[in-house]
């Protein structure tokens, strides 16, 4: 990166800073700018050089992401999903775990001895 380049980027992180903290006062660009020691035109002028680099770094993000020739659909694999249809139940010290495909009639004879105990 040559020291054009890195006075550019200083510059703009700067103005950045401006922006922001002018953002974050809640004042009027013009009220601001008076306090700040700044000119309207120069803050302005700043600020659209922000936005264009943004624009432009979007465009380069893009370019990257669409490295998907065309004819071709960039599948996003799914993440399975696993459920646990199951219940448990725990009597007296007596851990039972009762799943959808459990027999009816063993369950109920089961709950019969639970309850003796």
């Amino acid at each position: 990166m040559n020291t054009q380049m890195i006075a550019k980027e200083y510059r703009l992180s700067q103005w950045a800073e401006i922006i922001k903290a002018r953002n974050e006062s809640g004042k009027s660009i013009k009220k601001f700018c008076e306090d700040a020691g700044i000119s309207k035109h120069t803050y302005f002028y700043w600020q659209r050089k922000l936005r264009e680099e943004a624009c432009n770094e979007l465009i380069i993000s893009e370019e990257f992401t669409n490295n998907v020739p065309n004819g071709w659909v960039k599948l996003n694999p799914e993440k399975p999903q696993y459920t646990d249809n199951s219940i448990s139940i725990e009597i007296n010290g007596c851990h039972i775990t009762v799943k959808e495909n459990t027999d009816l009639k063993m369950l109920k004879s089961v709950c019969g001895v639970l309850k003796t105990l």
